[in-house]
């Protein structure tokens, strides 16, 4: 139809200004509407590229307006319950919360969640990836909505993986590294609600709720161990799944991080020493191993990790006769004395220290939306003297050694709130690093990017090396 070679022309027509691509969309709407009528399901494409092209030009009213229609003509032609909602709704979701929407983007979750889940004609592999941008949507919540509708967020983004991994199970997908992903992402989900209880407030009592009708509320040591039992089950199934030797190794690895994170061994140099071990008897290679444990990670890791080959991260490292910004993107294959290892951590909420934010990022995969503000500080990771921090029911331990912090680059905070920040980063949970089998001390350098506004402006976005 010459429809669709119009929308194809439209599509192909790059470098085009935002104003242009919305006049361009408009005269195609008009187009159909005066050949085919108001409700023609043709009308939903050009409604669609039409909001997204009012998306790009920040006129968020007028996107919504025209994702509406074309989600009215979707439900009017094709039924209520059609996938062929889906991205549609998922584009309403993406404009209200471009502008902080975060009532209207609750309620068009729970509406996606129940088409995707309903009598749509996905199959249970689709219907989890649909729910996992459903959860990276609630994750860009916990971000940036109000304090006081974090709990919810936290909470619903926890139903939502486990029902992930149930849909998972019924559908026999147990054997795929698709499935152990699931099971990986719920116990880093679990260790997201410890740090919001272990951070106290009204989020960490909405979190120990158990029965609110009866004022049924865990104490603090009862609500961590619930949620390390469930981490620690989870990931004992990948362990039990692991497909090679090398798999294995890493799956006991992951088991060696959670206990050091819930201060559950009884030796934590043993435990790692131990999953080295491991290591040096399967097929990898002696110095793949050890330029693997070189480096001291940021715990929970955000992604699961079953090969050599599967790390997501870069190093950096840090040069101490030089404060520039500029940073190398590769480590130095020789230790030298005046370098340190650099981590960067985006702070994921400031009601959630020590938690590093793994992916609610908007626009550029490399940027981190909002206001931030960066301390530098020099510490040092001693697994052997770690520092038990004590609150009123509950305790931890700190990475961090003692007191030991040094300030390098404060930015533009003063006072109290640098000390606060300094707590922060003593909050963070590392691996530690293995040179020749042995756990040893380390001194990193810390980038900690935390925000300094509260709400999603569209300017200064924070770039992530």
């Amino acid at each position: 139809m010459q429809f669709l070679l119009n929308v194809n022309q439209a599509r192909a027509a790059g470098n085009v200004s935002p104003f242009e691509d919305i006049e361009r969309w408009q005269s195609l709407v008009a187009q159909v509407q005066n050949d085919h009528g108001s409700y023609s399901h043709y009308l939903i494409e050009p409604y669609t590229q039409l909001a997204r092209a009012q998306l790009s030009g920040n006129r968020l009213e007028d996107a919504r307006a025209s994702v509406s229609k074309a989600i009215h003509n979707s439900r009017i032609n094709n039924g209520l319950h059609s996938a062929e909602q889906i991205p549609l709704q998922k584009l309403a979701i993406e404009i209200d919360s471009m502008e902080s929407d975060w009532t209207g983007v609750e309620e068009k979750l729970i509406a996606l969640v129940s088409l995707v889940t309903g009598r749509s004609e996905l199959k249970p592999k689709q219907v989890i990836e649909e729910l996992q941008w459903v959860s990276h949507t609630r994750e860009l919540a916990v971000q940036e909505d109000t304090e006081d509708r974090l709990a919810v967020n936290i909470i619903n983004t926890t139903i939502l993986s486990e029902h992930m991994v149930v849909i998972a199970q019924r559908a026999a997908l147990t054997g795929t590294d698709f499935y152990l992903k699931l099971l990986h992402s719920l116990a880093n989900q679990y260790y997201l609600e410890t740090k919001a209880i272990i951070a106290g407030g009204n989020t960490s009592y909405k979190l120990r709720v158990t029965n609110l009708d009866l004022n049924f509320v865990d104490s603090h040591q009862e609500a961590i161990e619930k949620r390390y039992l469930a981490g620690l089950d989870k990931l004992q199934m990948i362990q039990d799944l692991a497909g090679n030797p090398v798999a294995l190794a890493f799956s006991e690895l992951n088991i060696a991080d959670w206990k050091a994170m819930f201060n559950r061994s009884k030796d934590i140099s043993a435990d790692y020493e131990s999953v080295y071990e491991k290591f040096i008897h399967t097929s990898a290679n002696l110095e793949q191993i050890d330029n693997f444990f070189a480096t001291n990670k940021v715990l929970p890791v955000a992604n699961l990790q079953l090969d050599f080959y599967d790390h997501g991260g870069i190093n950096l490292v840090y040069a101490a006769n030089t404060r520039s910004t500029t940073l190398p993107t590769t480590l130095p294959t020789t230790e030298r004395s005046n370098t340190r290892n650099l981590v960067q951590v985006a702070e994921l909420n400031k009601h959630l220290p020590g938690f590093e934010n793994p992916r609610a990022r908007r626009e550029n995969k490399d940027k981190l939306a909002g206001g931030w503000d960066t301390v530098r500080a020099e510490i040092t990771l001693d697994p052997h003297k770690r520092k038990t921090i004590r609150g009123a029911d509950f305790q931890v331990k700190s990475f961090v050694t003692g007191n030991e912090i040094d300030i390098i680059d404060n930015g533009h905070i003063q006072g109290r709130q640098l000390r606060k920040t300094a707590s922060r980063v003593k909050a963070l949970s590392f691996r530690p690093i293995i040179r020749g089998g042995k756990v040893e001390a380390s001194t990193i350098v810390v980038d900690y990017l935390f925000r300094s506004d509260e709400l999603y402006t569209g300017e200064n976005l924070v770039v992530l090396r």
